[in-house]
């Protein structure tokens, strides 16, 4: 399946807050800990380790859905940028998400003769399971990847962009209002800088119960739900 290293913007979407709520994770912070400093174990891809360890390691890091060890402290912009400089796999590691679509041919490999032989046609194979979203981010994706080695040959071709819309837009706002929590910020003090809108309208009981949705919620995704993101 030729789709190494390419990402829609909704699979990146998805990958940010995965890692946002699992990074909170205190669990995982205490496996890292354990996975560095007693086993002395940093990263799996790049360095070798006597297989017992890297056996335990990696038993320990499946368990959060991972395939290599992701330092907590790290924001999404900083694994992104880590990725880039130090060319680590940060979001290798992240990316556990099956593809939507399958396709087995590269435009890079084909020659003058295959071009001419086969047109126009590309194979796919849709997983119809996946979100419609997702499959018309990948399929958009695809048909740019092919569009310029073909263009001589193909007379029409689809430019219609879907419009799409991930359903996480609270995720950023859980994440501001548990950060804000665990500073030490009241529940009065969190309604009154997150819905201050909510006060004046329904009142102060109401506006918390607001903040204490996005608490629970972000726990909800911290403890576990984050793998739903996808």
């Amino acid at each position: 399946m030729i789709r190494a290293g390419v990402l829609t913007k909704r699979e990146k979407l998805c990958l940010k807050y995965r890692w946002e709520f699992l990074r909170r994770n205190r669990e995982y912070q205490k496996d890292y800990r354990y996975i560095t400093i007693n086993l002395k174990v940093t990263d799996i891809i790049r360095n070798q380790y006597p297989k017992h360890l890297v056996d335990e390691a990696l038993s320990i890091l499946s368990k959060w859905d991972l395939l290599n060890l992701i330092p907590p402290g790290l924001s999404f912009n900083a694994l992104l940028e880590s990725d880039k400089k130090l060319k680590s796999f940060h979001m290798d590691s992240l990316f556990v998400n099956d593809f939507a679509i399958d396709m087995y041919d590269s435009p890079d490999s084909l020659s003058p003769k295959d071009l001419y032989i086969k047109g126009s046609l590309v194979r796919i194979y849709v997983n119809m399971r996946f979100p419609k979203e997702k499959i018309l981010d990948e399929f958009e994706l695809l048909v740019d990847k092919w569009q310029k080695p073909l263009k001589k040959m193909m007379k029409k071709v689809f430019h219609d962009k879907p419009e799409k819309r991930l359903q996480i837009s609270q995720y950023e706002k859980y994440l501001k209002v548990y950060d804000s929590h665990r500073k030490g910020m009241s529940m009065a003090q969190l309604a009154k800088k997150f819905y201050p809108g909510y006060i004046e309208s329904s009142g102060k009981d109401y506006a918390e119960r607001k903040v204490l949705r996005d608490i629970n919620g972000c726990l909800r995704l911290i403890h576990g739900g984050y793998k739903q993101i996808r």
